[in-house]
């Protein structure tokens, strides 16, 4: 069967079987998946990438954690470049507080070894990262709540208390 190299941290190739049964969610075969490497390795690899760089990328390249990682290198890439005068980034998620499959479920069967049992999607993706502010998950009852409390306007907080109201936020 063929197989698909990949650098590892050390740029130490390793062998990752094309024929493995990882399911849909995991984008690394195949063509696409060469595409996906040769595109990111460097990136993940490079010295001012946000992440540790510990885990292989391969790893990584199930969804949702490989768009997540797309983001943050995508951020890396705004501040190292100053694009549109930014000079900070960080990678916000914004999923209902009820959504524990996506929350809690961490789909790469090698990343989520190498985490305490129940550690969850938000925790896997700050153990990869140099500084665990640049990701935050966050619902959009929090985030709506942040807004209405950072901006006087009463279009604003009207908008806020009919989606509380409509989705049953608390507060």
């Amino acid at each position: 069967m063929p197989s698909v190299h990949q650098k590892g941290p050390q740029s130490k190739p390793t062998a990752v079987s094309a024929a493995s049964n990882r399911g849909s969610r995991y984008k690394g075969e195949g063509r696409a998946g060469e595409t996906r490497r040769k595109r990111y390795q460097d990136l993940y690899c490079a010295a001012d990438s946000s992440f540790v760089g510990q885990v292989p990328l391969d790893e990584l390249l199930y969804e949702p954690i490989y768009q997540i990682v797309r983001l943050r290198l995508l951020a890396d890439r705004m501040v190292r470049r100053g694009e549109f005068g930014v000079s900070q980034a960080k990678v916000v998620v914004v999923c209902p507080e009820g959504n524990r499959e996506y929350r809690d479920r961490i789909t790469s069967p090698e990343l989520a070894a190498r985490l305490p049992a129940g550690a969850g999607l938000e925790k896997a993706i700050r153990s990869l990262l140099k500084n665990a502010e640049g990701f935050v998950m966050t619902s959009p009852q929090h985030l709506a709540a942040a807004v209405v409390g950072s901006i006087p306007d009463t279009n604003v907080t009207d908008l806020y208390v009919y989606h509380r109201d409509r989705y049953g936020w608390s507060g």
